[in-house]
């Protein structure tokens, strides 16, 4: 960890942090070894056969997977930004998984999709039918009024 602090603050993206530390593990996977006199690239050549494969269905052990509790607002927190979802899963526990391409995060509950959203530097994201829910779950809770109608009542 000591040969990235030189790097701290140099990056701004996952992309970019990854591109030193893989320039970082090649340089140090070339470096002879003091003990062995000897580099982990001829290490691993030699070791290779040695080694089992790894068993299927490891994904569930590293994908990352964040619970959050949906808010009294029916918002979900996700690095410092808060993301709407539908009002009927306040106070529930959902998972939030960012999507592969990490541009996106998609929201579960009881293992089902219920949102997604695309991440962006805006510190609360909506969608518009979240806040039609909320609007008819508080403030029109006593009045029907129609989905068009609920639009004058919304800034996104």
């Amino acid at each position: 960890m000591d040969r990235l602090k030189p790097y701290d603050g140099e990056f701004e993206t996952l992309e970019e942090l990854t591109g030193i530390v893989n320039e970082l593990r090649k340089g140090l996977n070339d470096e002879v070894s003091q003990a062995s006199g000897k580099t982990p690239n001829e290490l691993i050549s030699v070791e290779k056969e040695y080694l089992a494969s790894l068993p299927q269905g490891l994904e569930k052990y590293y994908v990352k997977v964040q619970q959050r509790k949906v808010s009294n607002d029916s918002m979900v927190k996700f690095r410092k930004h808060q993301y709407s979802v539908n009002p009927k899963y306040i106070g529930k526990t959902v998972e939030i998984k960012e999507t592969s391409d990490q541009k996106g995060i998609k929201i579960f509950y009881a293992g089902s999709l219920i949102s997604a959203h695309k991440l962006t530097a805006k510190p609360f994201i909506y969608h518009r039918g979240d806040l039609h829910e909320v609007l008819k779950t508080d403030l029109f809770k006593d009045i029907e009024v129609p989905e068009e109608e609920l639009d004058k009542y919304t800034i996104i």
